[in-house]
């Protein structure tokens, strides 16, 4: 990187057991990149140097923070071999340097869509779409948000799906379930391939992603 080394820090929870597996396979890609990392259970930015988020809900106070952040999410089609990461932003707001990213990734090819009579509405984290018609309730496993529609758990019997700004919209499409997507930037209603773009194998990480850290020399 020149000069002298720049701190990271990585932020997880040691209690769920993907962030206490990976947790070093991550510290060990930034160290072959040339950084200092310090690896913290910390929900507080220790300083303003760029920080390693793993997770989605735990650390939003440190993103609202001052300083850079990457997010460390979960895959699109659940590959627990690869996740997601972007800087600065969740969804479509996101900077995944896709720009400079392998053109050609792996993902799985959508199954023919079979019609049901189910219209799931999906909640996000903290809210649930508006739509006229829907029957039944998919709730976001970190949320405890209800409705008054009976609630499912999969896609099974469902003829279209409809999503706010969450990426279970991607789960849908791969089944072969029609989506509705309310939220004109959610990052599921993305092509394949270019979502494909922003995913990333354990083994990558470990080695070394330069392109995603580059910017920071």
């Amino acid at each position: 990187m020149g000069g002298a080394k720049l701190d990271l820090t990585i932020h997880y929870n040691p209690a769920i057991e993907w962030q206490r597996k990976r947790v070093n396979q991550f510290k060990a890609g930034l160290n072959r990149l040339g950084f200092f990392v310090r690896v913290t259970q910390s929900g507080s930015r220790i300083n303003d140097n760029p920080v390693v988020l793993f997770g989605t809900s735990a650390f939003k106070n440190i993103e609202a923070s001052p300083g850079d952040w990457l997010l460390v999410d979960r895959a699109f089609w659940g590959d627990p071999e690869y996740v997601r990461l972007g800087w600065n932003g969740r969804g479509m707001a996101g900077d995944y340097k896709t720009e400079a990213a392998p053109s050609i990734r792996p993902f799985p090819k959508p199954k023919k869509h079979k019609q049901g009579a189910k219209v799931v509405l999906c909640g996000d984290y903290d809210d649930v779409p508006e739509y006229e018609g829907a029957t039944h309730f998919r709730p976001h496993p970190a949320s405890d948000i209800v409705t008054p529609l009976p609630m499912v758990k999969t896609f099974a019997g469902c003829d279209h799906a409809v999503v706010g700004s969450s990426s279970v919209g991607v789960e849908a499409r791969l089944l072969g379930v029609q989506v509705v997507f309310t939220d004109r930037h959610c990052i599921s209603s993305q092509p394949l391939e270019w979502l494909a773009l922003t995913q990333w194998s354990w083994t990558e990480i470990e080695h070394g992603i330069e392109h995603l850290f580059s910017w920071l020399k």
